[in-house]
């Protein structure tokens, strides 16, 4: 039961990890460096943002995801954040491309690993 449920964590780990690296960090490196978003960030950038906003949006989730409205909306919040802090964008920009990588990861993660 307590193996079971490791390895379904550390599954779903790896799985948003890859989706991090596969989908999130070339939507970011391409979406700010639109001529509406003039901030390109280089792609190694681009990565460092994707992993940390899945691990700061997991331990979000993972804390505050179990309350019934506010949970869902704190963790595309935190990749937003993650996304304006460390990939030096402004807020609607980070809005729109930390909401569009978190909901990326979700659907990858449904479908790569459903529960």
């Amino acid at each position: 039961m307590i193996l079971g449920a490791l390895v379904e964590a550390l599954t779903g780990v790896v799985v948003a990890l890859v989706a991090a690296v596969v989908l999130v960090a070339p939507l970011v490196h391409a979406a700010l460096g639109t001529d509406r978003f003039d901030r390109r960030p280089s792609f190694a950038v681009a990565v460092t943002v994707a992993l940390t906003a899945v691990f700061v949006g997991g331990l979000a989730d993972l804390l505050v995801g179990w309350v019934p409205v506010v949970g869902r909306f704190v963790s595309p919040i935190a990749w937003a954040y993650v996304l304006r802090h460390l990939g030096g964008s402004d807020w609607p920009p980070a809005l729109f491309v930390g909401g569009v990588g978190w909901l990326l990861t979700v659907v990858f993660a449904a479908v790569v690993a459903p529960t």
